[in-house]
């Protein structure tokens, strides 16, 4: 069974040698992940054929509590046939602490099948599922987080169309170079279920897992073995779901020239260095098609072409290849950032409170803390929240091309600065200082590296113009091929939640929801227009979500000034600490009045 390679950014995100008193029955030291209902624990086991299997079994209630007999429980061959039939991620650590400790004898046998057993789909509620503050056990001396023990794993290669990811994992075994993946639903508003979850022997190279083959190899070995040891009911509906995105990918690239909204990969005689992106038009060259295509790059904030969704670069076929690769956020690479700047995206590794948000600032000392970020969560109704950069995971980019530019971006948004702020373009980097008269820029110093001309376009790079005729800007937001579905919203207590495919999941006070549902929308659009690191609405986009997307990043423009002091990390090991006094109370406040056609109405839990 081979290892999948959990790349860590520290000693201790690996489990070490237990000793005798950290294992449990039998010498066998479980790892248990802790959930609302109660806890999983995995554990390798012995069966009567005396071969190796792997266990994991539910107990419901606390973990300060003499523990109950299991309530549900399976036996698979393998931990990657575990996770599959469990429906979560086991992180890759977890994982291998548990192909370690098969060697650790003597192995308990499986257990007994529960004798009232939870059915399967309240198995796969919230409840019994690990969040990324889950306490995992078993690993090292302390408890890790399952949102941290995750954020160690690294695909080589992913594809992310929208409501299902694939992530392929280098791997090691005795003898061979070997795969690991993971397919999961990723559905907007319902927790990522893992549906597949497997390996791939006899790799051609290492640098087959960094390719677009790589997605197609675990796309047929999938199709395999439907045919050949069938599928669960769940894994079948999920193919059959899904069959036209499989379908695509497994097609291989088409002919020249591809067809408008194709995604490329463009090299300029180097394609070893490559820039993503998107044709938006064919025309004629005097030495054959060109395509008119526009670099991910360009939709992000900051950008001088973010607000002309038809500009584009024109560049002849022989130097494109087709791509399954999503939009280019610019987070990893030789253009990605030391430090994020203000309109950058981010998911947080394990708070409790929300899950992902908005950078408004970059803090270079933080309380004499150290460097810190200060973020706008979306899926929590929370004023600023202030994280250090290691709780916190990249997911979009930004590119403001000098100081300057950012500067007056945020004097729009009424973001003023703030002594210990880090500010970093481009093309410049500063420090805030504290001074007598109020907040004060430092001497500004150019950076040393200098980004791809797609990311800051020099001024003799002119865009062209996609013809009239031919005009069909392709949204950053939605992968070719694909139908949006619509936004869902509901209320629970004081919030209203939304879940929008191109926006996540958005929560907002309801009076402030109320404030904004009311105003012109002309008006709200002009509120996020000023605020130029948002994506600008798009001509279909529900009122309710531009409302939603009003209040939680225009409050004070809704209510008048509000001082809010950005929110401290809580002590995990506390929950109650993770609730403020912003956290709403719970209960069924009427729905807002929401002018012209509205979603069916949820009231919540």
């Amino acid at each position: 069974m081979p290892q999948p390679d959990a790349h860590s950014s520290g000693e201790d995100d690996l489990p070490p040698p237990r000793t005798a008193d950290q294992r449990g029955p039998a010498g066998h030291g479980p790892v248990e992940i802790e959930v609302t209902a109660g806890r999983w624990r995995l554990y390798p086991v012995l069966d009567n054929a005396s071969e190796v299997q792997f266990a994991a079994e539910l107990i419901l209630g606390r973990t300060n509590k003499i523990p109950g007999p299991p309530r549900w429980a399976i036996v698979e061959p393998n931990v990657l046939a575990l996770e599959e039939a469990l429906g979560w991620a086991i992180p890759h650590p977890a994982q291998n602490a548990l192909i370690v400790a098969q060697f650790d004898l003597p192995l308990p046998p499986p257990p007994p099948s529960p004798a009232n057993p939870l059915r399967d789909d309240v198995l796969r509620t919230f409840a019994f599922r690990p969040t990324r503050a889950s306490a995992v056990h078993g690993l090292t001396s302390q408890p890790l987080t399952y949102g941290r023990l995750l954020a160690v794993e690294h695909p080589t290669r992913s594809w992310d169309p929208g409501p299902l990811t694939v992530d392929v994992f280098e791997a090691t075994t005795l003898d061979t170079r070997a795969a690991v993946y993971r397919i999961s639903d990723t559905t907007p508003g319902q927790p990522p279920t893992v549906l597949f979850a497997d390996f791939l022997t006899a790799i051609p190279d290492g640098d087959t897992l960094t390719t677009d083959d790589a997605i197609r190899h675990v796309l047929l070995a999938v199709l395999h073995r439907a045919e050949h040891n069938g599928l669960t009911a769940d894994q079948l509906a999920f193919l059959v779901d899904h069959k036209d995105l499989i379908a695509t990918a497994l097609t291989g690239p088409p002919d020249h020239p591809s067809p408008r909204a194709t995604r490329i990969a463009v090299h300029d005689g180097d394609p070893t260095h490559t820039t993503t992106g998107t044709v938006l038009a064919i025309v004629d060259d005097p030495t054959g098609p060109a395509y008119l295509w526009r670099p991910d790059t360009a939709n992000l904030p900051g950008h001088p072409w973010r607000d002309h969704p038809t500009w584009t670069l024109r560049t002849t076929p022989h130097q494109t290849q087709t791509t399954l690769a999503t939009t280019d956020p610019t987070i990893d690479g030789p253009d990605a950032p030391p430090v994020l700047a203000t309109g950058a995206l981010v998911a947080t590794v394990d708070d409790p409170r929300f899950t992902t948000g908005t950078v408004l600032r970059a803090l270079h000392e933080n309380d004499a803390s150290g460097p810190a970020y200060e973020i706008q969560p979306h899926d929590a109704p929370l004023p600023p929240v202030t994280l250090a950069p290691d709780d916190v995971i990249p997911l979009r980019g930004t590119a403001w091309p000098t100081i300057d530019t950012l500067l007056a971006a945020r004097n729009t948004a009424n973001l003023p600065l703030k002594p210990g702020e880090l500010l970093l373009t481009l093309r410049e980097i500063t420090i805030v200082a504290d001074n007598p008269d109020g907040p004060q820029l430092l001497a500004t110093r150019p950076v040393p590296h200098t980004a791809s001309p797609a990311l800051d376009p020099p001024d003799d790079l002119v865009p062209i113009p996609v013809p009239t005729g031919l005009a069909h800007p392709a949204s950053p937001h939605q992968p070719a091929g694909q139908n949006t579905p619509p936004a869902t919203l509901h209320q629970t207590g004081d919030t209203i939640h939304i879940h929008d495919p191109i926006h996540g999941h958005l929560t907002a006070p309801a009076d402030l929801f109320r404030a904004a549902i009311r105003l012109p929308e002309t008006q709200l659009h002009a509120l996020l227009a000023r605020r130029p690191w948002l994506p600008a609405p798009t001509t279909d986009q529900p009122l309710y979500v531009t409302a939603a997307l009003a209040a939680q990043h225009a409050a004070t423009d809704l209510t008048g000034p509000r001082v809010h002091q950005p929110a401290t990390s809580p002590d995990l090991a506390n929950p109650a600490s993770a609730l403020t006094n912003d956290t709403p109370a719970t209960s069924h406040a009427a729905p807002p009045d929401l002018p012209g056609p509205a979603p069916a109405w949820d009231p919540g839990p």
